[in-house]
């Protein structure tokens, strides 16, 4: 039930940021791709496309863009309040050469385990 509130509060909160964001393109995401257990961190990163001269933000093992953006600035503000609505997330910023510039993490950690 925790996951499904998540889920729905992901959808909602995508399509309030088409409506806000100019010259940016949202993609639905699909449920299976934000299924996280209560111990599994969701981890979303902001990438550069340097072609197109966009940047995106995909969540992590999934090449397909969960948004676009005309701006880096645009991208992490919209990275960091989908990360914020996981249980664990984390947002990974990487520089336009591709290398990690920053990172912000959200939500309680689990327990540290043994190990």
């Amino acid at each position: 039930m925790k996951t499904l509130f998540t889920l729905l509060t992901t959808a909602l909160m995508l399509s309030s940021l088409s409506a806000c964001q100019s010259q940016s393109t949202l993609m639905p995401v699909a449920p299976a791709m934000l299924q996280a257990q209560a111990s599994t961190r969701v981890i979303f990163h902001v990438v550069p496309e340097s072609k197109a001269k966009v940047w995106h933000v995909k969540l992590q093992r999934n090449p397909a863009p969960v948004a676009t953006f005309s701006t880096k600035e645009a991208a992490v503000a919209a990275g960091r309040t989908m990360a914020k609505a996981q249980p664990l997330g984390q947002l990974i910023v990487h520089l336009a050469n591709g290398r990690i510039e920053t990172e912000y993490t959200y939500g309680n950690d689990p327990a540290n385990s043994a190990g």
